[in-house]
């Protein structure tokens, strides 16, 4: 869902959408997953790969739904701890607390 929010978003506000893939449980145990958006986070935040796509470093946002929402929040407060780059922004979207409203029970597949 975010996917595809993301791009309507990015479209209508000339805004640059950078995306990663992470490596999926159960095959590959945490923290690969935090690894992997982590080492991406840190290679497009480079001075040399924000100019090169014209990012200005104060205006980008790190944004994540469900369980890349909080692997977006791990990986910004890391970013955050261990460089100069404040984000401007977080976005998260999480829909556990929609499915629990629903008082019904949901099958995993």
């Amino acid at each position: 869902m975010l996917a595809s929010l993301s791009l309507c978003t990015a479209a209508s506000n000339t805004l640059l959408l950078a995306s990663d893939s992470y490596r999926l449980a159960p095959k590959y145990h945490f923290p690969v997953q935090f690894e992997d958006v982590y080492s991406v986070t840190k290679f497009f935040l480079q001075s040399n790969v924000l100019s090169q796509y014209g990012v200005d470093p104060d205006r980008v946002c790190v944004v994540g739904d469900s369980a890349g929402g909080n692997l977006a929040a791990a990986v910004a407060q890391q970013v955050m701890q261990n460089s100069c780059f404040a984000s401007s922004g977080f976005f998260f979207l999480s829909f556990h607390e929609h499915l629990q409203k629903t008082n019904k029970n949901l099958r995993s597949k």
